[in-house]
């Protein structure tokens, strides 16, 4: 077979911000009408904020850790916002050992003392890596969600255990995720997300009945099979029921399917205004079923009853009949959502026992404290 020769316009491959980079970057700013990656992000950073953990930073005498790298917008509740930035300012507040800061660019690590590589990654920076280990330095890895990464160079922790072993601990965010890695690196915690979400349902009397799910819609489509079973319990409960889509598509309306395009803004509110949150992550799917428990976290967080196919990460938060209903089966599902949508003190009663549940164990206070406790053993 002949080797395809790379296109121009497949990638910039020359050193980050060299001349030729730069010239390269400025053709496909030109031609594509967009920003560079790492300039839009770096745009959207708080100027006050970002240059204040600089200065706090240079000026500390504590043990100075490094988040990154930092490949998002500030505007998401992606891994900036669930995971990376209210650590950063809790440690910040609270520690009286560690000061924090974030980095864009693996090449920015030198100047900390331990480095918290977060979710992404690639075989490139192994050199880089030991250099540093060679001076003293030490590195956490926090999975989070990983392969679902978004620089394109990323790679899965699970295809290179080389880059565990180079570890001085890892954080995982669901015990499959622990499965994984304690065979190769068994300094491992699990350690949950933060509640980033703060408004709460006040439980109105409504006409209609809100069934939510928010994500992103390359997740959606395990979610369709519902359609079925919620317009059975519509029409033999009589109630106005609606399944709402909050997801990065535009809003429009399908009988009673509603997509709402998702906002940073408004996307707490919408949550707090629903009746009940579901999700469904396929057991039989190996990616799905690594995935930490933000989702139904952020619903109990709100005060939602929550419906789920669970993760086993799930299943650390959540406490079936309890706090919400595991679902497996379409028979399960109809029992469990005709239940919650025919009565909504029970609705109420599973919500407001979640809140209480999550709220005095998930906050952001409580996980940094447990990061923190891993600093101080690696």
């Amino acid at each position: 077979m002949i080797p395809q020769r790379n296109s121009f316009w497949d990638e910039n491959a020359y050193a980050p911000w060299t001349p030729q980079w730069m010239g390269k970057e400025l053709v496909f700013c030109l031609v594509e009408r967009r920003l560079p990656k790492r300039l839009l992000v770096r745009k959207k950073i708080r100027p006050g904020w970002y240059y204040a953990l600089k200065i706090k930073n240079a000026l500390s005498s504590k043990r100075k850790v490094g988040f990154g790298p930092v490949v998002e917008g500030e505007y998401n509740i992606g891994v900036r916002g669930s995971r990376i930035d209210p650590i950063v300012d809790c440690i910040n507040r609270k520690s009286e050992n560690y000061s924090a800061d974030i980095f864009f660019d693996f090449g920015e690590m030198a100047r900390f003392d331990l480095i918290v590589i977060v979710k992404e990654f690639h075989p490139g920076v192994y050199p880089l890596l030991e250099q540093l280990k060679v001076q003293g330095k030490r590195f956490v890895y926090d999975i989070v969600d990983n392969p679902f990464c978004t620089d394109p160079r990323s790679v899965s922790y699970h295809d290179h255990p080389e880059f565990l072993r180079m570890m001085d601990g890892v954080i995982s965010s669901s015990p499959v995720q622990s499965e994984d890695v304690r065979p190769i690196n068994p300094n491992v915690v699990l350690i949950e997300h933060p509640i980033i979400n703060f408004e709460c349902s006040t439980y109105p009397q409504k006409a209609t009945v809100d069934i939510l799910w928010q994500g992103y819609m390359a997740n959606v489509e395990a979610m369709f099979r519902l359609h079925t079973i919620l317009e059975k319990v519509r029409q033999e409960s009589g109630r106005d029921v609606r399944m709402i889509y909050h997801s990065n598509c535009p809003t429009r309306t399908d009988g009673m399917i509603h997509y709402i395009k998702w906002k940073i803004r408004d996307w707490q509110k919408i949550l707090a205004s629903a009746d009940i949150g579901i999700v469904i992550k396929p057991p039989d799917n190996e990616v799905q079923r690594r995935k930490p428990s933000n989702k139904v976290l952020s619903y109990m967080a709100a005060g939602l009853p929550v419906v789920c196919t669970p993760t086993e990460a799930d299943k650390l938060i959540m406490e079936h009949g309890k706090t919400g209903f595991f679902a497996y089966t379409d028979e399960e599902w109809y029992r469990y959502l005709k239940g919650l949508i025919e009565d909504p003190e029970l609705r109420k009663a599973m919500g407001m026992r979640g809140r209480e549940y999550v709220w005095e164990r998930f906050t952001i206070e409580k996980i940094t404290a447990k990061y923190l406790n891993l600093f101080d053993h690696v």
